[in-house]
């Protein structure tokens, strides 16, 4: 091995392919970036891609040892083309998740692939996943922002692949010149992993793991999540090539997303023009908006509709007028025509806990002058099981709420801690009997039960059922990052 930073480049014993390559990267133009380029080659015995790319002035040269044969990797690639094309044809973003997941497991050999869509706050659900068949299930799991340090989103968005290919390798130091500074990594693949992510991986069981961003109009908009439970070292190729085809993903996604917004609009048209006719002919305009309400609601994807004027209030959904009125009363000081509300903490003191389970409010302001509002709202239990049911159809759930259940806390954790304990239900539950959710008032405090058929949780496990990292869970190969996880939320939200 060649120690000697500061070495001339002509003196180094390259193979002609990778000083042809390095040699490419060294001519570009000005300061200019260059892709990674990758060229086999041997060093004695063994078998080495070496891969080569120009960042920031640097040009860095990596040998990794390859594992497979050429002739695998090629057949490899040939399959990656075709499952391009099958991603192209999915009619829908679950499908095309669903099916993104299979065709890189098949291409990798990971034995878990996920696909994570990352919300608003942060955090991120598992919207489809393969798995080998003796690892429990994690779909529909939600985990929280902080997984994800605002550092590390950085770098996902600058190298959008990332393989860890032994949690357990020593990391080794790069020697460089006294005189020179450090190196930029961003893109290089041998780069060095966090001690606290290896942390990570290790309490979930993972030996080898994999990441692709899937990036939208420039924002990290989910990730597909492989793990393996042996060390895995996956070639540069096929790398390479599922880079390409979660790009395309990623194209498809924005399309189909178009798309959908597309009929959003044509449909909320459709809306509009039959409102503006009955108004037209009707001189009761609130009775006349809210014979539209249905339509009204599914186009603004919420569950309860409140319109006003001149005092009076008629309402649509699981509301009251009484309630109705209070959150009116809390739009009388405003002079905006748009009013939005996402969380608890956007509503005024004025109002309290009048404003029972509803938690996103958009209110319009159709006529100032008659105190005129069309308000939309929706509760967050409700969203976050309509959620379920969407990504999960051959589950039923069967819920009862009490809009006097109110709970103060952090609307995003308190989110994830039923999104988990909905996942886990249907994990670890009887498939033939429906999940019960009961959220009711008792005395001062709101009591959310979620309840499943399932086998009795032996004693053993229950004595520390609230340990994420417990050790029952780690040497259970089927539940190291599941159930634990929503019970913790649940004592810290």
């Amino acid at each position: 091995m060649v120690r000697a930073p500061g070495l001339p480049l002509a003196q180094l014993a390259l193979a002609p392919a990778v000083r042809a390559n390095v040699e490419a990267c060294v001519a570009a133009a000005g300061d200019e970036d260059t892709t990674h380029t990758s060229v086999q080659t041997t060093i004695g015995a063994l078998e080495f891609d070496c891969i080569t790319h120009r960042y920031l002035g640097n040009v860095l040269v990596e040998y990794e040892q390859r594992t497979v044969s050429g002739d695998v990797v090629g057949l490899l690639a040939v399959r990656a083309h075709g499952a391009i094309d099958s991603l192209r044809r999915q009619e829908s973003v679950a499908t095309l998740m669903g099916r993104v997941t299979q065709q890189v497991q098949a291409l990798t050999g990971f034995d878990r692939v996920m696909a994570y869509r990352f919300r608003h706050d942060g955090s991120g659900d598992v919207v489809a996943e393969a798995r080998g068949v003796d690892l429990a299930s994690l779909l529909g799991m939600r985990y929280p922002a902080s997984d994800i340090p605002a550092q590390a989103r950085r770098l996902y968005l600058i190298n959008t692949l990332r393989l860890i290919a032994n949690v357990g390798a020593t990391p080794v130091a790069m020697l460089g010149r006294h005189d020179g500074a450090p190196v930029d990594m961003s893109h290089g693949v041998l780069r060095s992993v966090s001690p606290i992510h290896l942390e990570y991986l290790r309490n979930m069981g993972v030996a080898a793991s994999m990441s692709v961003s899937i990036v939208v109009n420039g924002e990290l908009w989910g990730m597909l999540a492989c793990h393996h439970m042996t060390a895995r070292q996956v070639p540069h190729a096929i790398r390479a090539a599922v880079d390409v085809l979660v790009q395309v993903l990623a194209a498809t996604v924005q399309w189909l997303e178009a798309q959908q917004c597309s009929q959003l609009i044509e449909q909320s048209m459709q809306v509009r023009t039959r409102l503006m006719r009955t108004l037209v002919d009707d001189d009761d305009v609130l009775r006349a908006i809210l014979d539209e309400a249905a339509a009204l609601c599914a186009s603004l994807e919420a569950e309860a509709l409140v319109v006003c004027q001149h005092g009076r209030i008629l309402v649509h959904g699981d509301i009251d007028v009484t309630m109705a009125a209070a959150i009116i009363a809390s739009l009388e000081d405003s002079t905006e025509e748009l009013v939005v509300r996402q969380a608890r903490p956007d509503w005024p003191d004025s109002i309290g806990d009048h404003n029972g389970k509803w938690v996103g409010m958009l209110a319009l302001s159709f006529d100032p002058s008659t105190r005129g509002w069309l308000i939309a709202l929706r509760a967050v239990l409700d969203d976050i099981v309509d959620e379920a049911r969407t990504g999960n159809p051959d589950t039923r759930y069967l819920v009862a709420s009490s809009a006097s259940a109110i709970v103060d806390g952090d609307a995003d954790r308190l989110t994830q801690v039923v999104s988990n304990l909905l996942s886990n239900a249907k994990n670890h539950g009887d498939a033939a009997h429906a999940i019960d959710i009961r959220l009711a008032s008792v005395g001062r405090f709101a009591v959310l039960s979620i309840r499943n058929a399932a086998i009795p949780i032996n004693e053993e496990l229950a004595r520390v059922l609230y340990d994420p990292f417990k050790r029952v869970a780690l040497d259970n190969a089927r539940n190291r990052a599941a159930w634990a996880w929503a019970c913790t939320w649940s004592t810290r939200s």
